[in-house]
């Protein structure tokens, strides 16, 4: 992106102006990503196709269900760890546009990594992910504890039978809980970009130094968040569309299986289903930018705030 298109991240942005910025910078810059993190979102669409590949497996033969399992961890750690990667790319070149007013890097290369910027970013997402998982482990705990859940097999396909109808109360608890909890960690968006934008601070110094701050922003950060949220929905809804008819027609046919009574099946679904998911998993992971380059914008804002705060 060059300077004549360049709008200032650290400046006092309404929320309207945020997405409105984060999206022109990413397709302003589209060419320049793409090449950028060719290699990262590359990678994550065959590691999403593999996932797929090992679910259908496991559908199709049950009695390999334990090494699907491990299977599916063990690709679900690699994509994770690609796909910090492919965040790391782009947090380097918001970095670039940050200090410099442009995205180009002096030598762009389809296969590209940066140690520190990789590394700062896994320890941010990382960081943020435990956070997130504690309320999950508690109201999953909880649910054990008041048997909301009950999980077995019929024999072939397991199935899980919930039971919120038979107790609403502690159902209804649990979530708000849950949902409580979850709310706590919305400060976190905008001290996770501080961290991964500003190479020079450590994360617990980040967050100490900027949690007041945060807190002040959060009915602003909450917005983004959102509206985020509610565009990547849409976005992942008509990505995933294809791939659930595929899976509900694959549930039928085994369906049918079990009662010797099984529907027709085209045999293209086979290579069909690998190929979309393909697809799909690049698509979904572009689509996720959209999280970091608002949230880019996000940060400059309430940098601007606290400027003027100083001042």
């Amino acid at each position: 992106m060059e300077n004549s298109f360049y709008d200032a991240p650290v400046k006092g942005h309404s929320i309207a102006g945020i997405i409105k910025h984060g999206f022109r910078l990413m397709f302003h810059n589209k060419h320049i990503l793409i090449k950028h993190s060719l290699l990262t979102s590359v990678l994550f669409a065959v590691i999403f196709m593999l996932l797929t590949i090992t679910c259908s497996l496991a559908l199709s033969h049950p009695s390999g269900l334990l090494y699907a399992i491990v299977a599916a961890g063990i690709l679900f750690i690699l994509g994770g760890l690609v796909e910090t990667g492919f965040y790391a790319n782009h947090v380097e070149m918001l970095s670039l546009h940050l200090h410099q007013g442009s995205m180009q890097m002096p030598r762009l290369r389809f296969v590209h990594f940066n140690k520190k910027a990789y590394w700062r970013t896994f320890k941010g997402i990382l960081f943020v992910v435990i956070l997130t998982l504690i309320p999950c482990v508690l109201f999953a705990a909880f649910a054990y504890w008041r048997d909301l859940f009950n999980i077995g097999f019929d024999g072939t396909l397991p199935h899980i039978a919930t039971r919120f109808s038979e107790h609403p109360i502690s159902s209804f608890l649990g979530v708000l809980v849950w949902g409580i909890l979850q709310l706590l960690l919305v400060p976190l968006y905008f001290i996770l970009m501080k961290y991964m934008l500003e190479p020079g601070m450590s994360l617990w110094k980040c967050i100490t130094g900027n949690l007041r701050i945060s807190t002040e922003k959060y009915g602003k950060i909450f917005s983004v968040i959102l509206i985020d949220s509610l565009i990547l929905l849409c976005i992942s809804i008509i990505l995933l569309l294809p791939n659930a008819i595929i899976w509900i027609a694959k549930v039928e046919y085994m369906r049918g299986c079990l009662i010797s009574d099984p529907v027709d099946f085209p045999g293209y679904i086979d290579w069909l289903q690998p190929l979309l998911a393909l697809i799909c998993g690049w698509c979904l992971l572009v689509s996720r930018l959209v999280i970091l380059y608002t949230g880019y914008y996000l940060y400059g804002s309430i940098e601007h705030s606290r400027q003027e705060q100083i001042a």
